[in-house]
């Protein structure tokens, strides 16, 4: 005849690593992966999420015992959560995870730790990010860069009076992540008083060039 025992509890084993969970994930201890779900990209430039780093036995039980320091790192440079660090308790720790850059390659995270139970890393796959609501349109003059999730760098070169050159307007989240909203405008008007008015292109892609001749010398803009 069939029987079956009364209930007895299963311990975790020791912890050996860190699990990462982030988005979407879910831990699901004893399982091949020790988690299910997806992270859920193309994750949203300026948007925060949430990185859970769990202490795991070899089996991704959660070990509450572990105690250590938790270093979290992002490959996105601008990101405001590039390097942090925290403190395990009861095994875990959250850390507040906020991409700047847009890119269709892929950032990672990577956590490992510093002090306490020496556990092994944990990296994320490449996650994708996209660029957030357009809100300003960004002119570069030749010698200036457009640097997504950062801003504009370089110094404008130097004109001759009588040539054509190319400003570019680009429509930019509010981490300069260009963008290809439809149905957009630029303007353009340069303070050279001898140059014909200001004008209007549409935006192609999200960015349009304008051609420039101004005929006045000294500091324009």
């Amino acid at each position: 005849a069939a029987a079956t025992s009364t209930f007895f509890t299963v311990n975790a084993s020791t912890a050996t690593k860190l699990q990462l969970l982030i988005g979407n994930e879910v831990a699901t201890p004893g399982s091949g992966t020790g988690k299910t779900g997806t992270v859920g990209t193309p994750l949203t430039a300026g948007q925060v999420y949430h990185a859970t780093v769990n202490a795991v036995d070899p089996l991704f039980n959660l070990v509450q015992t572990a105690a250590a320091s938790v270093k979290m790192t992002v490959t996105d440079s601008n990101s405001p959560t590039k390097d942090v660090s925290q403190n395990l308790i009861n095994g875990t720790t959250v850390f507040a995870l906020d991409f700047l850059t847009a890119t269709g390659t892929g950032w990672t995270v990577h956590v490992t730790t510093t002090s306490g139970n020496g556990l092994n890393d944990a990296q994320s796959a490449a996650l994708t990010v996209i660029a957030t609501t357009p809100t300003q349109i960004v002119a570069t003059l030749p010698g200036l860069t457009l640097n997504g999730g950062s801003g504009v760098t370089g110094s404008p070169s130097q004109e001759v009076a009588g040539t054509i050159w190319t400003a570019t307007a680009t429509l930019t989240d509010p981490y300069y992540n260009p963008t290809t909203a439809a149905n957009q405008h630029a303007y353009i008007q340069t303070s050279d008083p001898y140059q014909p008015g200001g004008s209007t292109q549409t935006l192609t892609n999200g960015t349009t060039g304008f051609a420039v001749r101004m005929v006045q010398a000294g500091s324009q803009s």
